[in-house]
């Protein structure tokens, strides 16, 4: 029963979502075509001097039902289960979960895998000169992922020794990224990403859609058909920036989630703005224009939330953020508890705190804790008073590891052995 109730549900949502996109349609025609009532000044009856001009406000605020509808019907059908827990650094490499978290490899999430490597036994890690050199102990399993295999064979193709010197991984890295993309391939539902990029088209072509048919059907005065679509490159921006934080936002702080978001919010805010004063009044009244001006910028970044993730990435997904909860949420007591049963696991969750860029806080919980350096480090031996020594070294191994992947070299220089 309950079953034939939730689906009759999405059918009523689905038809009102199709009489919202019919009644945009119907209410841009309308304005088009209203009969102008004799009155001098043509369109200004459309706008200031009628009632016609609100049809164009009803229109876009049907365009912005019906995406809602669609958010509620299509794409809202997965939750993420977090709870916190360290299952993510069992299942998957620091490169995966950079990967997965916002939807890019970085070269920092390439670094951390030298250090997942060293935890293993693969390598071993000199961080005591001025650049990072690693030795390696023995190859990785075949069936290891397709992208791990290429980074290491592509340090270790000659020699079985490396010093990384900033330019020389330039072209490896581009491979491992590229099949780093394949392996997460399917992240997101590209009907999703199609329907989405759509409604932000339909959303930045309002602003300039309805000008145009004002002034094709009434008085056009000095103003140009165009200009209004020039407020379609804004509008795919505030998109653009939009989509960006919806990939981040898991990775981002708080600060960087405000700057995005204030970002967005002064480009509408400012688009609003400019259009109200670039769209003359006998084409459109100054109370429509705005909310017109406001709903097609809004609308066109509210539509990334249309978005949607598969069901297999919205479960890694959730446990990456388990993992994230429990960085978090780790004190330095439930620490020296974990260390009696697992005395590395420090070194253990680093790489995967550093590519969630929370490196520093999970070193925070063992600020009091004596460590010692890993086995495979240069150190190994040294007992070190909390995690800060540490941290410094491996930091900026990593910052001279992920230097390697970065700038195309002018040239390749020769291995020497």
């Amino acid at each position: 029963m309950m079953k034939k109730t939730g689906a009759a549900a999405r059918v009523a949502v689905m038809l009102v979502a199709l009489a919202a996109i019919a009644a945009s349609a119907f209410g841009g025609a309308l304005a088009a075509f209203a009969d102008t009532g004799g009155n001098a000044g043509g369109a200004a009856v459309y706008a200031a001097a009628g009632n016609e001009g609100w049809y164009a406000l009803i229109s876009s605020g049907a365009l912005l039902f019906a995406m809602i509808a669609v958010k509620l019907i299509f794409f809202n059908r997965h939750r993420l289960k977090i709870k916190a827990g360290l299952k993510a650094a069992d299942d998957m490499d620091p490169l995966l979960v950079g990967k997965l978290i916002d939807n890019k490899a970085h070269d920092t999430d390439l670094a951390a895998l030298i250090f997942y490597w060293a935890n293993g036994g693969y390598i071993k890690l000199d961080m005591s000169g001025k650049k990072p050199v690693v030795t390696k102990l023995k190859n990785l399993p075949a069936m290891s992922p397709e992208y791990e295999l290429k980074l290491f064979y592509g340090i270790f193709r000659r020699r079985n020794h490396f010093v990384f010197e900033g330019e020389s991984l330039f072209s490896v890295a581009g491979g491992v990224k590229k099949s780093t993309d394949e392996r997460a391939r399917g992240s997101f539902y590209s009907a999703s990403i199609g329907v989405s990029v759509l409604f932000a088209l339909l959303f930045g072509l309002t602003l300039g859609l309805y000008p145009m048919l004002y002034a094709m059907f009434g008085e056009k005065g000095s103003y140009s058909e165009l200009t209004g679509f020039v407020f379609l490159i804004p509008a795919l921006i505030a998109y653009g920036l939009s989509e960006t934080l919806l990939y981040n936002r898991f990775k981002f702080g708080r600060r960087g989630k405000a700057l995005y978001g204030a970002a967005i919010f002064l480009l509408c805010a400012g688009g609003t703005a400019v259009y109200a004063v670039v769209i003359p009044d006998y084409i459109l009244a100054l109370a429509p224009r705005i909310f017109i001006g406001f709903i097609g910028m809004f609308g066109s970044s509210a539509s990334s939330c249309l978005i949607e993730r598969t069901e297999n990435y919205n479960g890694k997904l959730g446990e990456i953020l388990s993992l994230r909860a429990f960085i978090l949420s780790a004190t330095e007591p439930d620490m020296r508890d974990y260390m009696r049963s697992d005395p590395d696991i420090f070194i253990k969750i680093y790489p995967y705190a550093y590519v969630l860029n929370l490196g520093e806080r999970w070193a925070e919980n063992f600020t009091n804790t004596k460590l010692k350096a890993p086995e495979w480090c240069e150190r190994a031996g040294e007992t070190l008073q909390g995690a800060g020594e540490l941290v410094g070294a491996m930091d900026n191994a990593m910052t001279k590891i992920a230097a390697s992947f970065v700038a195309r070299p002018a040239h390749e220089k020769p291995e020497q052995d």
